[in-house]
C-alpha cells in the first residue's frame, strides 16, 4: 500500500498578493511610496491575509486597490506629518483622544491604516453606500461605520453634518472625561458640494482640529455665487469641469476659504500639496491645522 501525501490546498492569489509581490520586487526608484508603505508597515494585514479570514476576502480583492491605496496613503501621510509636527501634542494619550472622520470612506483603506497606526483613536467611516462589503472592520474595534449622505449646503448639508460630527465628539467626551476629545476630518475625492461642506464644518467646529481635503470636481452652476464669481474673474468655463485649470482653481478657492479662519484665540496653518504619487490627475491636497489658544 503506497503512502498518501496530503498537501494543503494552494490558496487563491488575490489583488493584495499581487500588489505586495510587485512592489517588493521593484527597484527603490520605481516604487510608489504609498503602496510600498502599505506593503511594509502593516504586518497585521499580512496576518489577516495569511489566516484567510472570511471577513477580509472582499477587502483584499478590491479591483481598484492599487489606485485607492495611493489616494488613502496620501491622506494618511498628511495626517502623520501633522501629528509629528504642529499637532504633535494631540498624540499625548494622557491628555487627548482623537476621533477621525473618514468622509465618503468607501471600503475604508484610509480608516484601516489609521486604525493600525493610532489604535487609541476612534474612527468613523461615513458613506452613503449600504451595499459595499465592510465586514473587515469587525476585526478593528476602533472603527465604526455610519450610513450618511452629505447633502449640499442649500439642502442643509452643513447643519446635518455638523450635528453628526459634534454629537460623535461630545459622546466620546462623555466617555473620556479625563481627556480632551478632538476631531480630525479626512475627505478624499469629494464631489461638488461636499468639499465646501467640509470647509464649513472645520470653520465652525472648534473641536475639529484638522482637515485634510482632496477635492474632486467643482460646481458647474451658480448655486455657489462666490465660487462662480471667483471662476468667472479667472475667465474659466465652469461647464468644462474636467479641465485641470478648473480643478486647480476650485482647490485654490477652497484653500483660500480655509485661510479665512484666522481669528482671535485661533491659530490656523494651511498648506496645499500637489502629489505626483497619487494615481489620479486630481491629486491636490489641502491641509489645515487649528490651534486653540
Amino acid at each position: 500500500m503506497s503512502d498518501v501525501v496530503h498537501t494543503k490546498p494552494k490558496r487563491r492569489v488575490n489583488v493584495y498578493d499581487h500588489l505586495l509581490e510587485n512592489v517588493l520586487a521593484q527597484e527603490e526608484s520605481e516604487r510608489n511610496p504609498y503602496i510600498y508603505y502599505f506593503a511594509t508597515n502593516f504586518p497585521q494585514l499580512k496576518e489577516y491575509r495569511d489566516a484567510e479570514l472570511p471577513n477580509w476576502r472582499s477587502f483584499f480583492n478590491k479591483s481598484t486597490m492599487k489606485k485607492e491605496i495611493t489616494e488613502s496613503g496620501a491622506m494618511v501621510f498628511r495626517v502623520i506629518e501633522q501629528l509629528q509636527g504642529e499637532l504633535q501634542h494631540l498624540t499625548d494619550a494622557s491628555k487627548y483622544k482623537i476621533v477621525f472622520f473618514d468622509c465618503c470612506s468607501g471600503k475604508g483603506f484610509t480608516s484601516v491604516m489609521l486604525s493600525l497606526l493610532y489604535p487609541d483613536s476612534k474612527i468613523w467611516m461615513l458613506d452613503k453606500d449600504l451595499k459595499m462589503n465592510i465586514d473587515h472592520i469587525k476585526s478593528l474595534p476602533n472603527i465604526n461605520f455610519e450610513h450618511f449622505y452629505i447633502y449640499p449646503l442649500r439642502k442643509g448639508g452643513f447643519e446635518k453634518t455638523l450635528k453628526l460630527m459634534d454629537d460623535k465628539i461630545k459622546k466620546e467626551q462623555a466617555l473620556e472625561p479625563s481627556r480632551e476629545v478632538v476631531g480630525i476630518c479626512l475627505a478624499s475625492h469629494l464631489c461638488v458640494h461636499l468639499s465646501e461642506v467640509m470647509v464649513h464644518i472645520y470653520k465652525n467646529l472648534d473641536a475639529m482640529r484638522s482637515v485634510v481635503l482632496s477635492p474632486c470636481c467643482s460646481y458647474v452652476n451658480e448655486h455657489n455665487k462666490h465660487w462662480f464669481d471667483y471662476a468667472e474673474n479667472l475667465g474659466l468655463d465652469l461647464h468644462d469641469e474636467e479641465t485641470i485649470a478648473v480643478y486647480a482653481a476650485w482647490t485654490m478657492y477652497l484653500y483660500s476659504s480655509l485661510k479665512e479662519l484666522n481669528r482671535e484665540g485661533v491659530q490656523v496653518k494651511c498648506s496645499m500639496k500637489i502629489d505626483p504619487h497619487v494615481m489620479s490627475p486630481k491629486c491636490h491636497y489641502i491641509i489645515s491645522s487649528k490651534l486653540i489658544k
